[in-house]
């Protein structure tokens, strides 16, 4: 990175930390968030541009697609902050902008996406993260400097840099002792504390946050820390007999509880509320949410497991698969159960967002169990990391054109004109996603029980309107269900 480039980062982080302060401002972010976004990465594709132009040689077409696919899909992810409004969305939709950041880091190496690898989310992680910490003064003080300070002077800076700390708490505590000694000097400290408000602090704090945090990233889209290249070294390995155990142990744990599902679903509800004296409703409430974690968990240790286990042993890797086939198709099994549990909750509960987010994850999980064994287990590891990404982007934008909100207001206005219960509260306070199909389907309800919804949908939207009043905290859907619920 040449210094004049540098310089003009640092330019465009300062001026974009000032539009961070004011954008972020708002309760929710939205709008103003997405102005943001899009500011860095402009500027970060057009810094980029401006790096491989000034190289010599030809660049690299494969580089240049990747990086812009990269840059396109921020663009589009933080684009869906405003084009969807519900929460559970939002938060997606976030990690998902993260992810993005961070393989912009990644990418930084010099590596193509087409060679990513599982353990490449730490390197990714640690990239992004370092270059966040570090990537400003890193910015200042090397890559903008006109010329390299000779000793002497860096001596000289350092030591201008200790008496300054040193003496910061003597001179304050003369100023309060010479306040104490005279009223006049005393109204001066005053006026001029005045000044430096807690609302001044704050924006210049949020200022100085925002550069920061704005400089670290758009260093980091065009040099990788030495952190991430730290981490992207570290290969460990070790032989069969250390995750034998680990997998063992989730074989026999697997093996025995899905026995046990065997004799629940022939012995019914009779037998679950004599074995473990609950009800089936109960039953289906308490383990439907911990079959997702066991499944993360053990996807995550067969990871773990292919990663450190010793890449030239044949005979350990044929035993690792075969260990890994049969967990494959044990939590296929759980997968199954916790779908089946999900209809009980259906029957009994209906939906919220909480259970749609569970049966998202759910289907991600198992997408991604398949794919491990289409390619880790049948000898093509390295398309299974370029594959989940790919997995992941198919779903995530499957989950936004479904409208998960929209789904759980039918699904429970069907269940209510079957007689059963619909709390009019909790979908009364859903988003903006939600509003359409609850107005043009409360009628559904039957008299009464519209009329209660659309007098709590009026209540909830009446604060809703002084809550995000602000601009910044606007997304579409938010704007045109307000227009409805005026």
């Amino acid at each position: 990175m040449t210094p004049q480039l540098a310089r003009r980062l640092l330019v465009a982080a300062a001026l974009l930390g000032l539009a961070g302060n004011w954008l972020l401002r708002a309760e929710w972010w939205r709008a103003g968030f997405l102005i943001w976004v899009l500011g860095i990465l402009g500027t970060a594709f057009a810094a980029s541009r401006f790096m491989v132009a000034s190289k010599n040689g030809a660049p690299d077409p494969t580089a240049h697609r990747e990086r812009t696919m990269l840059f396109v899909s921020a663009a589009a992810l933080a684009l869906l902050l405003v084009l969807r409004d519900a929460e559970i969305l939002f938060v997606l939709d976030l990690f998902a902008l993260l992810v993005v950041a961070a393989l912009v880091a990644w990418r930084a190496a010099g590596r193509s996406l087409s060679t990513l690898e599982p353990r490449d989310a730490a390197v990714g992680g640690v990239a992004a993260a370092s270059t966040v910490v570090a990537g400003a003064p890193m910015l200042l003080l090397r890559d903008a400097a006109p010329s390299r300070l000779e000793s002497a002077q860096r001596r000289t800076l350092g030591s201008y840099g200790v008496g300054v700390i040193a003496a910061a708490p003597v001179l304050m505590a003369v100023a309060l002792l010479l306040g104490s000694a005279d009223p006049l000097f005393a109204q001066l400290l005053e006026d001029a504390g005045a000044m430096l408000d807690v609302g001044l602090v704050g924006h210049l704090v949020g200022t100085c946050v925002a550069g920061w945090v704005v400089a670290g990233a758009l260093r980091g889209t065009a040099v990788m820390t030495a952190a991430g290249v730290a981490v992207s070294r570290v290969q460990p390995r070790v032989s069969f007999p250390i995750i034998a155990p680990l997998l063992a142990g989730l074989t026999v744990l697997l093996s025995v509880w899905i026995a046990l599902q065997v004799r629940t679903i022939f012995g019914g509800a009779e037998y679950v509320a004599t074995a473990s004296g609950v009800t089936v409703a109960e039953y289906a409430r308490q383990g439907f949410f911990e079959l997702i974690v066991i499944a993360g968990i053990v996807l995550a240790s067969l990871l773990l497991a292919d990663e450190v286990l010793a890449r030239d042993a044949e005979r350990e890797r044929r035993t690792f698969r075969r260990f890994g086939l049969a967990l494959l198709g044990l939590v296929s099994a759980l997968l199954i159960s916790a779908l089946f549990r999900l209809v009980l909750y259906l029957r009994y509960f209906g939906l919220t967002e909480d259970r749609v987010l569970a049966l998202a994850v759910l289907v991600w999980v198992a997408a991604v169990l398949g794919w491990f064994g289409l390619t880790v287990l049948r000898n093509a590891r390295a398309r299974f990391a370029p594959g989940v990404l790919v997995v992941s982007a198919v779903w995530l934008g499957a989950l936004n054109v479904a409208n998960p909100e929209r789904w759980i207001v039918e699904t429970n206005l069907s269940r209510a004109e079957r007689g059963l219960d619909f709390d009019t509260a909790y979908h009364a306070k859903l988003s903006g996603d939600a509003l359409p199909a609850l107005l043009d389907g409360a009628d559904r309800l039957g008299l009464a029980r519209a009329a209660t919804l659309r007098a709590e949908i009026s209540k909830v939207w009446t604060a809703r309107a002084i809550e995000r009043a602000d601009w910044r905290s606007w997304s579409v859907p938010y704007i045109l269900a307000a227009r409805r619920a005026e």
